[in-house]
C-alpha cells in the first residue's frame, strides 16, 4: 500500500531512539502527572486558523501570533483577546523585541512587535507599538515598514536586524549595490544604524551580541554554507554551523578570530543551535532528527538526545511533540496529543518558551494555541 504524507502523519508513532541519562548513566525519571496529553493543558487558545510560531511579551504577560493576515494578541494569564492588528498579506513571523520600552511621551509603558509578510518574492517587515493593556498605540506617525526579511532584535530591544535583498544569487550576478544586506534599524530614533553589505548569496542568519555591540550573520556565500549561529552568553564565542560539503559546528573565539572546536558527528545540515547559560554546553538539532548536547571547547559529545532554558533542554519534534529533560534533577516532560487526537500533516510553526522557563506555548494543527506549564 502507498503511503502519502497524510496516512503517514495518521499513523506515525513517535520515540526516543536514545532516551535521557545523568551524567552518572542513571536513566531518567517521569516528571510528576508526565507524560501529558491534549485536554490537560492549563490553558487553549482556539484560533481558528492556520497559526505562526507564537511571540510572548518580554515580561510574559502577552502572547502574539500570526492567523492569516492578522495578528492577535492574548493575555496569557486570562486567555482573553485584547487586540487584533491587521496587515495585508499573511503573517509569516512575529516576534516582540526584549525589554518593556518606555513612551515618547513617559505616560505608558508599550511593547514593540515586528511582523513580517507578504509572499516569499515580496517580504515585507512591520513594526507596532503597544500599550502596556496590549492595544496598539495610536499616532499621527506613520508606521514603519521595510521590504525585507525580519532577522532579530538586539538584547537591549533597541535596534532590530532585517534583510533586504535577499534573493540567493546562484542563478544570476548582480550589482555589488544590489547584494543581499543586513540592516540595523534604530527602533527609538526611527532610523538606520548601518546597512551591511559583503554577503555575495542569500543570508540565513543574523543576530547582535550580548552587550549589543557586535553583529554577526552566516550566509550561503563561500565554500562552505553557513545556515545558523549562536552567541554564548558571556559573548566571547561564536557557534556557527556549516552545511556544505558536510555539515560541521564550529565555535569561534570573537575576540581573536581563532577557530576553539568543531563538532562533526552530524550527517545532515542543522538549522539550531543553543548555548546553556553558563555556556558549557552547546546544544544542535539537525534535520534528520538528531539532537547532540556537546562540550563546545572540546567537541566532545555529552547527549544525543532545541532550546536550552537554565537548566533544562526544551525541544520540539517536527510532528509537535515537546520534550524537556532538566539536567539537575535528572526529570523529563513531554507534551503531546493523544492517541485519538488525529491530524493529518505536521505543523509549521513553533513552540516559544517564557523568559522565566515555567511555561511554553505551542501552536497545534488543530487550530489551537496550548499553555503548559514546565
Amino acid at each position: 500500500m502507498s503511503m502519502n504524507g497524510r496516512k503517514f502523519v495518521q499513523n506515525f508513532t513517535y520515540g526516543l531512539e536514545r532516551d535521557f541519562v545523568s551524567p552518572t548513566g542513571e536513566p531518567a525519571a517521569w516528571a510528576q502527572g508526565h507524560p501529558k496529553r491534549w485536554g490537560q493543558e492549563r490553558a487553549n487558545i482556539r484560533l481558528g486558523g492556520n497559526a505562526s510560531t507564537p511571540t510572548l511579551s518580554p515580561d510574559d504577560r502577552l502572547v502574539a501570533v500570526g492567523v492569516d493576515g492578522e495578528i492577535r494578541i492574548f493575555d496569557v494569564a486570562t486567555q482573553a483577546p485584547l487586540e487584533v492588528l491587521t496587515d495585508e498579506e499573511r503573517v509569516e513571523i512575529v516576534q516582540f523585541a526584549p525589554g518593556v520600552v518606555d513612551s515618547r511621551d513617559g505616560k505608558h509603558a508599550r511593547y514593540l512587535l515586528a511582523s513580517q509578510g507578504g509572499d516569499n518574492e515580496n517580504p515585507r517587515v512591520v513594526l507596532w507599538e503597544l500599550d502596556e493593556q496590549g492595544k496598539l498605540v495610536a499616532t499621527t506617525e506613520p508606521r514603519p515598514s521595510f521590504e525585507g526579511e525580519l532577522g532579530s532584535f538586539s538584547p537591549d530591544g533597541k535596534t532590530m536586524v532585517f534583510f533586504s535583498q535577499n534573493e540567493t544569487t546562484q542563478e544570476e550576478s548582480r550589482e555589488a549595490a544590489t547584494l543581499p544586506c543586513v540592516n540595523l534599524w534604530n527602533a527609538e530614533t526611527r532610523s538606520f544604524r548601518h546597512h551591511l553589505l559583503g554577503h555575495t548569496d542569500r543570508i540565513m542568519w543574523a543576530a547582535m551580541s550580548p552587550d549589543n555591540r557586535l553583529v554577526a550573520s552566516a550566509a550561503w556565500d563561500g565554500a562552505a554554507r553557513l545556515w545558523s549561529g549562536a552567541f554564548s552568553s558571556d559573548q566571547k564565542f561564536l557557534a556557527v554551523s556549516q552545511g556544505n560539503p558536510r555539515t560541521y559546528i564550529h565555535v569561534y573565539d570573537i575576540a581573536t578570530g581563532q577557530p576553539v572546536s568543531r563538532f562533526d558527528r552530524l550527517h545532515m545540515a542543522t538549522r539550531s543551535l543553543s548555548w546553556r547559560l553558563d555556556g558549557t554546553m552547546l546544544a544542535c538539532g539537525a534535520d534528520d532528527g538528531t539532537l547532540c548536547i556537546w562540550d563546545p571547547y572540546t567537541g566532545e559529545e555529552q547527549m544525543r538526545c532545541l532550546m536550552i532554558v537554565g537548566r533544562k533542554l526544551v525541544f520540539q519534534i517536527r510532528e509537535g511533540t515537546v520534550e524537556v529533560y532538566d539536567f539537575e534533577s535528572n526529570l523529563k516532560q513531554q507534551f503531546t496529543r493523544g492517541v485519538e487526537d488525529k491530524i493529518d500533516r505536521c505543523p509549521v510553526s513553533e513552540m516559544v518558551c517564557s523568559g522565566d522557563s515555567k511555561f511554553i506555548v505551542v501552536p497545534d494543527m488543530d487550530g489551537s494555541l496550548r499553555i503548559w506549564d514546565l
